[in-house]
């Protein structure tokens, strides 16, 4: 027999994290979900890219955004994992060949495709050099990418 509790796990664990009402859980519930919950991203993939930037010596720092992590450098994002998907910011004009790759297709996060923004699929990195492509694409494109809005009206406000 299943308890209000069991059902809970189950959904949440099958659904996501996404679906959870928090309002419908007891404190003691809550604590007990958040220990049997998944991590929000793929922190072994986080570690690989961690590694590239660090051999390739690019100074960057590391964001929680998307439920998952980006990476920025220049106070820019530069690539990122979003569940098990690498979140990758390339150039525009190069998003046509990066999207024949394998496991590769059009950042849809709100129902409308970003421009520059490709999903990738975890199997489709295991190999290093696949990873070290990705990388490499995001940092060519790094130097030519606006930072965001945000970014822009701060350094405006700091200049006056």
């Amino acid at each position: 027999m299943y308890t209000s509790q069991d059902r809970k796990v189950k959904d949440i664990l099958v659904n996501g994290i996404h679906q959870l009402n928090y309002l419908t859980l007891m404190p003691q519930e809550f604590i007990f979900l958040k220990k049997q919950l998944p991590m929000a991203y793929n922190e072994q993939l986080a570690d690989r890219i961690s590694q590239i930037l660090e051999s390739r010596k690019v100074k960057y720092a590391e964001k929680k955004m998307f439920g998952g992590i980006c990476y920025m450098v220049d106070d820019k994002m530069l690539i990122g994992i979003v569940k098990q998907q690498l979140m990758a910011r390339v150039d525009p004009e190069d998003s046509p060949k990066a999207l024949k790759r394998k496991g590769a297709v059009p950042m849809d996060f709100t129902g409308k495709t970003m421009k520059g923004f490709i999903f990738v699929e975890e199997d489709a990195i295991d190999m290093e050099e696949d990873l070290e492509y990705w990388v490499d694409l995001c940092l060519k494109y790094n130097p030519k990418a606006k930072a965001s809005k945000k970014k822009a009206k701060a350094e405006v406000k700091a200049k006056k």
